[in-house]
């Protein structure tokens, strides 16, 4: 039941923090060097594939096509088209993601990579993390959509660069800069099924030469009240207690002088949303949670000889009171959780083949945990710091590129891991290339794992996971296409087990986990106006090697497809998702949650410069069987309407 009530509600509380670093961005362009000394480089309008400029995979700017490493953009037209409320949900549409949505609007929502655990899964805000220090998990629930420039994806081990958790892979979450505009503003408001109703602003004032400001607000309501129907061992009811109300608000603030520029970024959401459980076991109408987190970050980017010199520094703090008068489980919680980090990195190119990117992370975790259940609170905290290096070899006029690095780990209180990479890219003819990647990874333990009362175990070590991936990409004329193998096998994992005869559990390092699998995608454009986008995912094996069950939540086969057609005042397109069967844990027994398909369609109008209308359908003909995580119905058919101005 403490699993089970950490994983589902109380992954949200203190005040975390906002905006992070994003790098310097330095092209060459027409043979002289130029910065680009914003957090994220803008791709043309219609880039070639291996051409967009990417800030996440070498942890510095280069050429998506220069990469060994699996890397999925998200644009901000895919993020439009997809209707997503949450960066969670957009990311349905990538390669080799998985969603667990605990609810809808405001719930908690976490994302996995390519079979591994969403502990295993690094987020990144603005290129610094932003997963919970006392969960362990990134809620997505708490990072607003509407400022998001784009989201990089970058799959496959990589701890050597990032760190802790990078077992799947990074997100990296790239919010707007401003461009050379001297000033905008927009606004929008979307009404949908069940009450929701969602509103927002923005405003840019200055350019990226001068002092700029950037600011914006939203705030979302919606009563999710709706009957849902038998499933599993849940009888059919009706959901209620699964109301939310949220705000949130970010400031942008940002100096250029010459070849440096520092930025400043202040962010605040507020939530208070319904929590009603579990409808197989614990369902409750009268549990609620309240959240409130805060992220600020400064990052400076400098321009130097060799290359870039960026300097970054966070606070993130969280709060979460999570309570149920609802007998006979009546509990009041109160987490608290503060972040603080700080990262130097230097990238530099030394002679014409080498690029080196050197760097110093440190990070402090501190958490209060306080219950009216527990004899007296507990104040814990944790810190670590780490060095690594990756040499990027290109020969000028090569098509071979090959990249290594290392990074050494000192986390507070277990081992120090080491964590080796190897990444190889053979550039061939006609925009096709061959990959292929080795690497260590690991995850520091959380501290609710560590430190919980009553529940959590010092003595844990770190999960380590040898990962590797080979795959092709090809860049099409009209789009591009790319196909992957990947694999990793885990040892050393965290897991719960009784400890006496009343079982009460505690986390042991006991597991060991295999993952095969490939994942792909494919965009092509048909004709001069109408696109398509094709991605799949399929797991051979994601299994527990100890249990010989299979890793939950893992489905063997996901696909999704995006078509769309776009003229001069208007943009319609259909999309739909296939999920297959999945594994949810049970007491004895994994109970298997059936696959589904969603089918949505949307069109958007544009009135002169700067109005939009856009109508949407979503879960055509569905129902509330889709469910992410067992005993979490979620919405059926629906229909919104959004009005966006901007000037």
């Amino acid at each position: 039941m403490k699993a089970l009530f950490r994983n589902r509600k109380k992954a949200v509380r203190r005040v975390l923090c906002r905006a992070g670093v994003t790098f310097a961005v330095f092209l060459v362009a027409s043979g002289a060097a130029r910065a680009d000394v914003g957090p994220s480089p803008s791709p043309s309008a219609s880039p070639k594939a291996l051409d967009t400029v990417i800030v996440t995979a070498q942890r510095h700017a280069s050429p998506i096509g220069a990469t060994s490493r699996d890397v999925y953009v998200l644009q901000t037209a895919d993020i439009e088209r997809s209707g997503a409320r949450t960066i969670a949900d957009a990311l349905r549409y990538v390669p080799g993601v998985s969603v667990a949505a605990y609810g809808n609007a405001g719930q908690l929502q976490t994302v996995s990579l390519r079979g591994a655990g969403s502990l295993q899964t690094l987020v990144l805000l603005d290129g610094r993390p932003v997963n919970e220090p006392d969960t362990g998990l990134a809620d997505f629930s708490s990072i607003s959509i509407e400022d998001v420039s784009r989201i990089e994806v970058v799959e496959g081990g990589a701890s050597t660069l990032y760190g802790s958790s990078a077992v799947g892979g990074v997100i990296d979450i790239i919010t707007r800069s401003p461009g050379a505009s001297g000033g905008s503003a927009s606004a929008y408001a979307e009404g949908g099924y069940e009450g929701t109703f969602e509103d927002g602003v923005s405003i840019t004032r200055g350019d990226a030469r001068t002092l700029w400001v950037h600011a914006s607000g939203r705030s979302l309501h919606a009563r999710n009240s709706y009957d849902y129907p038998a499933f599993a061992d849940a009888a059919a009811g009706t959901r209620t207690n699964d109301d939310v109300n949220l705000a949130e608000a970010s400031l942008d603030v940002g100096k250029a002088l010459g070849t440096t520029r520092a930025e400043l970024r202040l962010n605040q959401d507020e939530s208070n949303v319904g929590s009603p459980g579990d409808v197989t076991c614990c369902i409750s109408g009268l549990a609620r949670q309240q959240r409130d987190v805060r992220r600020a970050d400064i990052t400076i980017d400098a321009l130097t000889r060799l290359g870039m010199l960026s300097l970054q520094g966070y606070v993130d703090s969280r709060r979460l009171h999570f309570f149920d008068p609802t007998p006979p489980l009546r509990y009041d919680t109160f987490t608290s959780a503060l972040s603080r980090g700080f990262s130097l990195r230097d990238t530099s190119a030394v002679g014409r083949d080498h690029t080196f990117t050197l760097g110093y992370d440190v990070r402090d975790d501190g958490a209060l945990f306080a219950a009216s259940y527990y004899t007296a609170p507990a104040s814990v905290d944790d810190a670590s710091s780490a060095f690594y290096l990756e040499d990027e070899v290109r020969r000028p006029g090569s098509p071979l590129s090959v990249s290594a690095g290392l990074r050494r780990e000192l986390p507070q209180g277990t081992q120090a891991p080491v964590t080796p990479s190897l990444g190889i890219v053979e550039r061939l003819a006609h925009g096709f290339a061959l990959r292929a990647n080795y690497g260590r990874a690991f995850r520091v333990p959380s501290l609710d794992e560590r430190y919980f009362p009553s529940y959590g175990n010092p003595k844990l070590q770190p999960e380590y996971s040898a990962t590797f991936d080979a795959g092709a990409a090809l860049d099409l004329k009209g789009g591009d296409a790319s196909l992957t193998y990947f694999g990793s096998d885990s040892e050393n994992l965290i897991v719960n087990v009784p400890v006496d005869a009343v079982g009460d559990e505690k986390p042991f390092n006991i597991d060991r986990a295999r993952i095969r699998g490939i994942d792909g995608q494919v965009t092509s454009r048909v004709g001069t106006l109408t696109s398509a986008r094709l991605s799949l995912t399929s797991l051979f094996a994601a299994r527990d090697l100890e249990s010989g069950r299979p890793l939950p939540y893992r489905p063997g086969m996901s696909v999704a497809v995006t078509a769309w057609h776009t003229s001069r005042s208007t943009e319609y397109g259909l999309s739909g998702r296939y999920v297959g069967r999945r594994d949810a844990p049970g007491t004895s027994r994994s109970i298997a949650l059936p696959a589904y398909a969603l089918g949505d369609a949307w069109v958007t109008r544009r009135f002169g410069s700067g109005t939009k209308l856009t109508l949407r359908l979503e879960n055509i003909g569905g129902s509330h069987a889709e469910e992410d995580v067992l005993g979490y119905p979620v919405l059926g058919p629906t229909a919104s309407l959004r009005v966006s101005i901007a000037r």
